[in-house]
């Protein structure tokens, strides 16, 4: 695997189907049922997913807070978004079905809850570390995508917000088959901060 790694000088603004065939009489229904089964699952990879912004925009018309991640999913043939939200102290993990925009999970827990009183002021010292980096946001993990895919091609497959030495970014995983990158994307004006490129032999 080769590894390349680009960091801009300047800010950058920004199945077909598959048939199976059994000469043996007594297994072709069977097979036929295999074939079906794997058509219908390569159809419904195909069709055409709402997107990271959209599956963003639900998850924010249920949370009035900050999405800190966001990342598509695939379970026994289905594919959805997995989004964590933070609002207030409490992290928020909400799953969208990514063809139809349904919400399939809605679960709130309290960031870090100790019994400890040290641990409980340092947990509440860390909620105000986040909240501050994520009010700095300024702006969405779909703009964020777009500004990533300006500059490498593929499928995204996750997006992260991340903070760290005081500067708030999206981290961006992207798939080309091929080629896996990490783009790096300032969260307060959209500036391309480093592209990573993991290239398989």
């Amino acid at each position: 695997m080769k590894k390349l790694i680009l960091v801009p000088a300047a800010g950058l603004l920004l199945f077909g189907g598959i048939a199976f065939a059994n000469s043996n009489e007594g297994t072709q229904q069977d097979t036929q049922l295999q074939t079906a089964v794997v058509e219908t699952a390569a159809v419904n990879s195909e069709k055409e997913k709402i997107g990271f912004g959209k599956a963003e925009g639900i998850a924010r018309d249920i949370i009035d807070g900050q999405m800190t991640d966001i990342e598509l999913e695939r379970d026994n043939g289905k594919q959805y978004y997995d989004i964590e939200m933070y609002a207030n102290g409490y992290e928020y993990d909400i799953e969208v079905d990514a063809i139809t925009g349904e919400v399939l999970k809605n679960k709130r827990e309290k960031e870090n809850d100790f019994d400890d009183d040290d641990k409980k002021a340092a947990s509440t010292q860390a909620s105000a570390q986040n909240g501050k980096a994520y009010g700095a946001v300024k702006i969405s993990a779909e703009d964020a995508v777009k500004a990533a895919l300006a500059v490498v091609s593929g499928e995204v497959e996750d997006v992260e917000l991340e903070h760290d030495d005081g500067r708030v970014y999206y981290d961006i995983e992207i798939d080309n088959h091929y080629e896996e990158h990490e783009v790096k994307v300032d969260a307060t004006n959209g500036e391309i901060l480093e592209v990573e490129t993991d290239i398989e032999d």
